[in-house]
């Protein structure tokens, strides 16, 4: 979307936003909205304004639409602007071949809870993640029974006092470090975190905890690309940790390289079969990758006991849909419909945010 704004009042521009939105008609509700982004208000004086948005369109069904660049000034609403548009054709998607990988089996896992779409920083610090590089790391060796307070402290999160502990003792240095590192890190202190990480790598290059924690200092600032370098080489000795595996599969996703992501994930569902966050995130992944069938295998035991994820309900009604408009089928017709009609029941009571989208979703199910 382009608009042009234009108006004698130089604060009423400077104050001007404009949201982008696609609907059905001219006064339906938004299917999907993006706020535009001003290009030339680094001249202030300027009686005009330029701003564009994009807005995805790949997963609505063919038919009529509008475009409608929704324009407020201090906050207010001061009027729109309707251009239609029509969608032909759906785009089908892309068939992907089948890779299998047979790692060896690994311990039972440990609890973990994260997000797909974002990063959470505080998520690799719980005690059992800790715990788990702590029982790697071997702190105090060569020092005795005199390091076990400051093996507990980091245990509890206290990592600033596992520090001090360990100084009292001294001849770690690569704990030290290490912990010092885990410090800095919970404080939010990410370069200086990602500092201490290297060094720890650098006293020891097969150190795979400082690999690891350098990989969430990348993806808590964002470099996601850098994130899975480290927790790539963190798989080397930590496999038998489904977090490593997920929280690199997240990162995968977020940079929509699906294929590694299903590599990966593919990997870990044969390690842990029955692991929901595996599960959930594998069956994300090949939705993603063009592979609906095998999306929905793995989604449809999940979503029967998590019926409050509307994020993976909207998933597989996705997977649904595109299956349909490439003229394909999971099921048969009937068994596609009845299975749309109940995700999007449970979607709807979740209070899905795209109820909307998923109402043409349906109504295109209906008539095929």
């Amino acid at each position: 979307g382009y608009i042009e704004l234009y108006s004698d009042s130089v604060e009423a521009l400077n104050t001007a936003t404009v949201m982008m939105e696609v609907a059905k008609d001219e006064n339906g509700r938004a299917l999907d909205s993006g706020a535009a982004r001003f290009q030339d208000r680094s001249d202030s004086a300027s009686t005009r304004r330029v701003a564009e948005s994009a807005v995805p369109i790949a997963l609505l069904p063919p038919g009529d639409y509008v475009a409608r660049a929704v324009i407020s000034v201090g906050g207010r609403t001061s009027g729109q602007v309707i251009r239609p548009f029509r969608i032909a054709r759906s785009a089908g998607t892309v068939a992907r071949d089948d890779s299998s990988v047979n790692p060896p089996k690994g311990a039972a896992p440990i609890p973990f809870a994260s997000r797909i779409d974002a990063f959470e920083r505080g998520a690799v610090l719980a005690p059992p993640v800790v715990g788990f590089f702590l029982n790697r790391m071997n702190v105090g060796s060569g020092t005795g029974k005199a390091a076990a307070p400051a093996v507990e402290h980091a245990r509890a999160g206290r990592f600033d006092e596992a520090v001090a502990a360990l100084k009292s003792v001294g001849n770690d240095q690569l704990a030290a470090v290490f912990l010092g590192g885990l410090a800095l890190y919970a404080k939010g202190d990410l370069e200086a975190a990602a500092v201490k990480f290297r060094e720890t790598l650098r006293i020891d290059s097969e150190f795979f905890p400082a690999a690891f924690y350098l990989g969430a200092c990348y993806a808590a600032g964002g470099r996601d690309r850098d994130a899975v370098g480290a927790w790539q080489t963190s798989l080397v000795t930590e496999g038998d940790a489904p977090f490593v595996y997920t929280l690199l599969g997240d990162a995968l996703l977020r940079l929509r390289d699906v294929d590694a992501a299903i590599d990966i994930l593919t990997e870990a569902s044969t390690i842990w079969p029955d692991n929901d966050d595996v599960r959930l995130r594998l069956g994300t992944a090949l939705a993603m990758g063009g592979k609906p069938a095998d999306a929905i295998k793995l989604l449809d035991p999940y979503l029967a006991t998590h019926p409050q994820d509307h994020e993976r309900h909207f998933v597989a009604l996705r997977a649904l849909y595109e299956a349909r408009a490439a003229g394909k089928s999971i099921g048969t017709p009937d068994e596609d419909r009845q299975r749309f009609d109940r995700y999007a029941a449970a979607y709807a009571a979740a209070n899905g945010p795209q109820q909307a989208l998923v109402e043409q979703w349906k109504r295109f199910m209906e008539k095929r």
